[in-house]
């Protein structure tokens, strides 16, 4: 799964022209992405298609740079998805959290905006605000490395499991899921029926990225697994101490 990711997402970037910034706004720029594939592939081993899917991501990527997201974002249809979409998905389409109501949805790009990801429903999917936050920019699992080593030399520090799994970066649950294909690990129930979480497999060992699983809640469940041994963000934590707080204060 890893190697898949990583590969679309390097066959992603090669793809694009280093310098489409110099003629994404001339007439002559479908020629330059065609010309840049023929580097890449040799003559013959791509279509037109994959010439024009280059190219919208070239325009993409040169929009971002000249205009901010509140400048070209369709928020208006992005809206109008959620709203005619949150009761047919009805659960996050990473971690499987059932939806009350279309307020408690995140609309989420698959391809992150900042890597030239379109703004429309063929790159739109829902999920919880949480999915959202964990996800970032992130592409998948092909940004493991981004964080592997800082967090190896964060977690040395702590001794306790249950220390270092809040130490965890928040983007390590997301990762994880996104891992093992969206699925619990034990019976194979998948984001579309089930809750999923991601918790540590060994206690005895240092909670790491290959030490961690996707669970169900049956599962979860049915292997008494402690609260403390579940993966939770730390930001996640301190939104919910900051929400207890505003309760108690109300009160």
């Amino acid at each position: 799964m890893e190697n898949l990711y990583l590969n679309k997402f390097n066959t992603y970037l090669k793809e694009v022209p280093p310098n489409f910034l110099s003629f994404y706004n001339k007439r002559t720029k479908k020629e330059e992405v065609t010309k840049h594939l023929r580097k890449l592939y040799g003559v013959g081993n791509f279509t037109n298609v994959d010439v024009e899917c280059v190219l919208k991501r070239v325009l993409n990527l040169a929009r971002n740079s000249f205009y901010s997201r509140e400048e070209y974002e369709d928020t208006l249809r992005q809206t109008e998805f959620r709203q005619n979409q949150w009761n047919i998905i009805k659960r996050c389409e990473i971690c499987g959290i059932k939806f009350n109501n279309e307020f408690e949805t995140s609309l989420e790009h698959v391809m992150p905006l900042s890597l030239g990801g379109d703004d429309n429903e063929t790159n739109w999917q829902l999920v919880c605000k949480r999915c959202n936050h964990d996800k970032d920019s992130l592409f998948g699992i092909s940004n493991i490395d981004r964080i592997s080593v800082y967090v190896q030399n964060k977690l040395y520090k702590y001794q306790k499991i249950e220390e270092q799994i809040l130490a965890v970066p928040k983007n390590y649950r997301y990762l994880v899921i996104e891992r093992d294909n969206r699925k619990c690990c034990c019976c194979s129930n998948d984001s579309s029926t089930s809750e999923l979480y991601v918790s540590i497999k060994d206690v005895n060992d240092m909670v790491s990225y290959d030490n961690l699983y996707t669970l169900c809640e049956s599962c979860i469940t049915s292997k008494g697994i402690a609260n403390e041994y579940i993966l939770v963000c730390n930001e996640c934590e301190k939104m919910k101490k900051k929400n207890k707080r505003k309760q108690r204060n109300r009160v």
